[in-house]
């Protein structure tokens, strides 16, 4: 994996140098993103490893309480009285 940032221009106003530079991102940035999606999969599979079921039970009480926040905001929103002018 090239390192983008320990190969800057020696002269950053040359158009050409920068180019080159630039040509470089799109493929640091797909890399990146695919090492980060790797440690992404090892992470679950460690927590999955180690908290087993516990950890899937986990994810479905987040997403049972995030529905429910969603709906307490829904029902706050209905029950809201107009504001009064005047």
């Amino acid at each position: 994996m090239p390192d983008v940032s320990k190969s800057l221009p020696e002269d950053p106003e040359d158009p050409d140098e920068l180019r080159q530079l630039a040509a470089l991102l799109p493929a640091e940035v797909k890399t990146r993103a695919i090492l980060i999606e790797k440690l992404r999969h090892q992470v679950a599979g460690q927590r999955n490893h180690r908290f087993g079921s516990f950890s899937e039970s986990i994810e479905h009480l987040q997403l049972a309480l995030e529905t429910s926040e969603i709906a307490v905001a829904k029902m706050t929103a209905k029950l809201r009285l107009p504001d009064e002018e005047g």
